[in-house]
């Protein structure tokens, strides 16, 4: 009875531990269309750039311009949810949970150059 338990509990505090997060098929089933010049280039602009441009490419990445981005999407989704990678932007507070969604939302899109 008592392992019963202690399983039961570490269950619990496991499946409570998990973060609240849309589902991929959610998110890239949405009917808004995110806009790279409106919204994607802004936000690497303001977050990346500082780090991530043509002078230098910290860790070899170069952020400036649409191929650049949509190249690298895939990391950049990863390190913005440090899944693996160090977490970025690496001086400054963590992206929200909506801004790495609509990221998220823009690749599954098709990482368009609109």
């Amino acid at each position: 009875m008592k392992n019963s338990l202690t399983i039961f509990s570490l269950l619990f505090i496991v499946m409570s531990c998990n973060k609240d997060k849309v589902p991929a098929e959610t998110i890239c089933s949405s009917e808004e269309v995110v806009s790279y010049s409106a919204t994607i280039e802004p936000l690497i602009q303001q977050q990346c750039l500082g780090c991530h441009d043509l002078g230098g490419g910290s860790g070899g990445y170069v952020f400036n311009g649409h191929d650049n981005v949509s190249v690298n999407a895939s990391d950049m989704l990863d390190a913005m949810r440090e899944n693996g990678l160090q977490l970025m932007p690496e001086n400054g507070p963590p992206l929200s949970d909506s801004l790495i969604e609509i990221f998220e939302l823009w690749i599954c899109q098709g990482k368009l150059n609109n």
